[in-house]
């Protein structure tokens, strides 16, 4: 054969090992942000994480002696992002974190707007970051900038007293402003609160499981640039989800704000950049430092009812819950989790919120009303036209452990099988009948 030949094979070594040598040259003099680069290095996290394993073992260093034991309320910085069209959420979120007027060294609450109240909204300042970011000079070259005059006119509504105006204008523009915070954010908390060891971005509709954060953050080194969360976006802006929250270490902040030249170079890009999660990881990028995508399977983006508790990290811990903008349901997860000293493990989440146990499944394995399933995606299968709940369940175990809920649809005959289960939100879901693959639910709490 050809490859028999030690004159090709030295020639295949020599080109195999050129082509290592100049990708390493070029990831060395490249900018850091250079697609190439990122590529490089979304691809070599992708190859690290599926070594790492999907099992236990890859969290196994959480239970090792921790090295950077922290206190929570004083070395935990919060930047808590509001808007005028959202400042109701706040009082509420404040009420599940037990934080009040009395405990600002521990966080600081931003928004698009000053309250007209002493500039404070549930007993706590609101600094205007998009004020600050329309009030610097660089910004006079931008006077027609679509965000500018969105935020000009939210503010002209707010003056005039004129509710209806400032709502129509916030539901219409608040994501756009929303973008502004970011950056101008980051900034604020750290010249208010500048002695922290961790700074953890988040939206007025997001709570932090605090045991499970803290468990984190005491094996984590606050003195090396980290930026952590739950990974989206493709390989040339790869960042951490705002909503599921942003952890940033203090030498990353203090890297990236030494940085003037960096940073007003973000606030000009604000104007055009649609998500502000995807500012903060682009300009982070720019100074080296990037998202460890290590960690984004203890960050989560949805409620407690429809979060996918999957199998690759159900003995994790969960650290935060996203879209709660019920007021009253962010105090119910309050209540809930805020006295908890240990850290919560996704598995955990529906013995919490009292869903059947897998005995109780094994007694009764199809429940009538219920969806364990929730919203399908790419990764949930639909299989139409199956006979009814005990085919669709067999279908299930016929998956293996890639199956843990299944749902049947009496309507529609649709079986729908998942790779995760959810709690679910509605308890009488009409023609919808659900279950869980019993006997890998068993292996997963077994195996925590």
């Amino acid at each position: 054969m050809l490859l028999r030949s030690p004159r090709i094979k030295r020639i295949l070594v020599l080109v195999f090992f050129t082509f290592l040598i100049e990708n390493a040259l070029l990831f060395l003099i490249l900018p850091y942000d250079n697609p190439i680069v990122l590529a490089i290095r979304f691809n070599f996290a992708g190859l690290r994480n599926w070594f790492r394993g999907s099992g236990t073992e890859k969290d196994a260093w959480l239970y090792e002696p921790a090295k950077y034991p922290i206190d929570f309320r004083n070395d935990v910085g919060l930047l808590i992002k509001t808007g005028y069209g959202t400042r109701h959420r706040l009082a509420a979120q404040l009420e599940a974190f037990g934080l009040s007027a009395e405990d600002t060294d521990a966080f600081v609450v931003v928004g698009d707007w000053t309250p007209p109240e002493n500039g404070t909204l549930a007993g706590v300042e609101v600094y205007d970051a998009v004020g600050a970011v329309m009030a610097l000079p660089q910004m006079r070259a931008h006077q027609d900038a679509p965000k500018l005059r969105e935020y000009w006119s939210l503010k002209q509504a707010i003056d005039k007293g004129d509710e209806t105006k400032a709502m129509e204008i916030c539901k219409s523009f608040g994501w756009d402003l929303d973008g502004l915070k970011f950056i101008s954010g980051l900034e604020y908390i750290y010249s208010a609160l500048p002695r922290k060891k961790w700074y953890v971005i988040l939206d007025d509709d997001t709570y932090l499981v605090k045991s499970s954060l803290r468990l984190l953050l005491a094996h984590w080194d606050p003195n090396v640039p980290q930026y952590i969360g739950n990974a989206v976006g493709d390989f040339k802006g790869r960042f951490a989800h705002g909503g599921s929250s942003i952890v940033i270490s203090h030498a990353a902040a203090a890297k990236l704000l030494s940085r003037r030249e960096i940073i007003a170079a973000a606030h000009e890009y604000s104007l055009e950049e649609t998500w502000g999660d995807k500012l903060i990881a682009t300009t982070l990028q720019k100074i080296g430092v990037y998202l460890d995508e290590r960690y984004s399977h203890f960050f989560n983006g949805e409620r407690p009812g429809i979060s996918k508790i999957r199998a690759d990290r159900y003995c994790s811990p969960l650290v935060s819950f996203h879209s709660v903008t019920d007021a009253d349901e962010m105090k119910r997860i309050g209540r809930a989790f805020r006295g908890e000293t240990n850290p919560v493990f996704w598995g955990q989440l529906w013995e919490m919120y009292g869903a059947p146990s897998v005995e109780d499944f094994r007694q009764l394995p199809i429940r009538t009303g219920r969806d364990h399933v929730g919203r399908t995606d790419e990764k949930t299968k639909v299989l139409p036209g199956v006979g009814g709940s005990v085919a669709c369940m067999k279908k299930c175990e016929e998956m293996g452990k890639k199956c843990l809920a299944w749902t049947w649809v009496e309507r529609t005959m649709e079986c729908r099988l998942s790779p995760w289960m959810i709690l679910g939100e509605d308890t009488n879901v009409r023609g919808h009948y659900s279950g869980i693959h019993v006997d890998e639910v068993e292996k997963l709490r077994d195996s925590c």
